[in-house]
């Protein structure tokens, strides 16, 4: 096995005795010596065959927590605590968050946490709802009270494509750095175009709707992001955030009969630039 792997399976061990400390009460019960064995045996896979997991994403933020001195995994139990013993939140919630954590949707998960996570820690809680019941059986992750009224957040991430899955795959295989695949933008714009169109089932109209996306992969890129926005019209979405990784890079003001005001909107870009925004890095 390369170094690169050994190196990625001693800090897997590093963190696993780090986590089972008494610090982590809640990240311990999450991801215990069963997922650690499973995060090893994904490396070993991708030593030989070069193919990405869909925990390995986890064990690469975790990863950086070795690179920051242990702030990754100290927020990310702060976090949880907080939104584990929020007044709104259920049982099933706490299950369902647990569950995702150590699944394929770890990093839409863990995006999830650190977006609330930073609103409970600086607004006061009472000001706050999660997993709001909007429509039907549908809710929104958060409501908070901005400015005496109710402002509803969603929050989702949206993922690498399976076609860019095997070409990253292929480009393990032969140690290539610079990607080796074709580009289709309509095909990219096309899938921002859906998600955004996916999420705005989860609002109810004519009121203040924020939707907190998230694109980790290297595509859809800045242009054919603009274009889905600038080309489609979105119901029931008033805000749309949107974020590389961790940090807020477009913001979008689509449907008008949901439409944040000026202080609302400067307050939240405030929030999510500003020195007191916390996010789960990976």
């Amino acid at each position: 096995m390369e170094k690169y792997y050994l190196d990625l399976v001693s800090l897997s061990r590093t963190i696993e005795k780090r986590i089972n400390s008494t610090d982590y009460p809640i990240l311990s019960t999450i991801f215990d010596h069963k997922y650690f064995e499973y995060i090893r045996l994904q490396i070993k896979e991708m030593s030989i065959y070069g193919n990405t997991g869909p925990v390995h994403s986890m064990a690469i933020a975790m990863r950086r927590n070795e690179e920051d001195k242990g702030e990754l995994l100290n927020l990310f139990e702060k976090y949880l605590h907080l939104i584990f013993n929020h007044p709104t939140v259920k049982k099933h919630h706490i299950t369902y968050i647990k569950t995702e954590l150590v699944s394929q949707g770890c990093i839409n998960t863990m995006f999830e946490v650190s977006i609330l996570g930073n609103l409970l820690t600086h607004i006061d809680n009472s000001k706050i709802k999660l997993y709001s019941r909007t429509t039907g059986l549908r809710d929104v992750e958060a409501e908070i009270e901005l400015f005496n009224r109710s402002i509803y957040i969603e929050v989702s991430v949206l993922g690498e494509s399976k076609g860019d899955m095997e070409i990253r795959n292929k480009m393990m295989k032969m140690k290539k750095n610079v990607w080796s695949g074709s580009r289709d933008m309509e095909h990219d714009t096309a899938r921002f175009k859906v998600k955004v169109e996916e999420k705005t089932k989860q609002f109810l109209p004519n009121k203040p709707n924020v939707l907190i996306l998230c694109t980790f992969d290297i595509f859809p890129i800045d242009f054919e992001i603009k274009a889905a926005m600038r080309n489609n019209f979105f119901n029931n979405v008033g805000l749309l955030l949107r974020f590389k990784r961790e940090e807020l890079k477009n913001i979008f003001t689509p449907d008008k009969t949901c439409y944040l005001n000026k202080d609302e909107i400067i307050w939240l870009k405030d929030f999510f630039t500003g020195d007191k925004y916390k996010p789960l890095t990976y």
